[in-house]
């Protein structure tokens, strides 16, 4: 896991978490959504609506050889990043499941994530240019670890 994730306190954990549950599961029922409401910062005013009840599986992506270890998804939620033990990236589109860009980086990175403009992922290792690689076909790294 990255330093990131254990670094965020339970509350966080919980907080980012029970906005998107389905209100119907068993933790919803008996009150838990509610636990932490007191703690919740004032400055969130909106809150999602969700639906009664979700499948457990809403897709499987497919295509990793190996584990994956760091996921993230782009600003407008249209594409999902992966990063594997079997030192590959890929970019998924989210609405179809489908593999877009299949990224051989030669080593494993512990993070990513888009940048804000969706136009490099910043890694552990650099930032890789996705135009850059989708001129070249080959990703290589600018600057130091970004994560």
């Amino acid at each position: 896991m990255s330093a990131g994730v254990l670094s965020m306190t339970k509350f966080e954990a919980y907080l980012s978490a029970s906005k998107h549950i389905p209100t119907l599961l068993a933790i919803v029922r008996d009150g838990q959504r509610n636990l932490f409401r007191e703690e919740e910062p004032k400055w969130i005013t909106f809150m999602p609506a969700m639906d009664n009840q979700w499948s457990r599986c809403l897709q499987t992506l497919e295509g990793h050889s190996e584990p994956v270890n760091s996921v993230a998804f782009s600003h407008n939620s249209a594409q999902l990043v992966s990063a594997s033990y079997d030192t590959t990236v890929k970019i998924w589109d989210t609405g179809s499941g489908e593999c877009l860009q299949t990224l051989g980086v030669g080593e494993t990175l512990e993070d990513i994530a888009f940048s804000t403009t969706d136009s490099h992922l910043l890694t552990n290792r650099g930032a890789l240019d996705l135009t850059l690689i989708a001129a070249t076909g080959h990703p290589s790294y600018q600057g130091c670890g970004y994560l």
